[in-house]
């Protein structure tokens, strides 16, 4: 749990960057200020006006360009029943379509460790998702768009 002084919001806002504003309606999302390019991998905070709607990882090799540009392509197989779940999470939380929201990261490098002689990447990008995710339950925000696990 974090310290009673330091919320979800808090620690995004103190410790992280924000990316851009972006609103998802019948084109997908829209991302004006976001770098189209940006691979980096870590967590990230989707904020609408109600609180955070969403907690997630970046940590394929496309990393935040992945999670900015993926969805939304999708909104022509939502109808089908075949699309992504999160596109179908997007497209049941009605409240936000066309508003304005916030995209915040928290950049997470991995560094090469040595196991028994074997050498790994290790990161903290899907335990920090976790604990934040259930962090931001427990602060009351709606986390509409996170599904019904943490």
């Amino acid at each position: 749990m974090m310290t009673n002084t330091m919320t979800v919001i808090d620690f995004f806002r103190n410790h992280g960057e924000f990316v851009s504003k972006f609103t998802y309606g019948e084109n997908g999302f829209v991302y004006p200020s976001r770098n189209p390019s940006d691979k980096r991998r870590g967590v990230y905070m989707k904020m609408s006006r109600h609180g955070i709607e969403k907690i997630g990882k970046a940590e394929q090799n496309k990393g935040l360009q992945a999670r900015t540009s993926q969805y939304g392509r999708f909104r022509k197989r939502i109808r089908e029943e075949t699309s992504d779940p999160s596109d179908r999470l997007w497209e049941s939380a009605d409240v936000l379509h066309k508003e304005t929201m916030d995209l915040y990261f928290y950049p997470c490098p991995s560094e090469q460790v040595s196991v028994e002689g074997l050498t790994i990447e290790n990161d903290f990008i899907r335990p920090l998702e976790k604990f934040l995710s259930k962090q931001a339950r427990e602060e009351g925000h709606p986390m509409r768009l996170a599904g019904k696990g943490d």
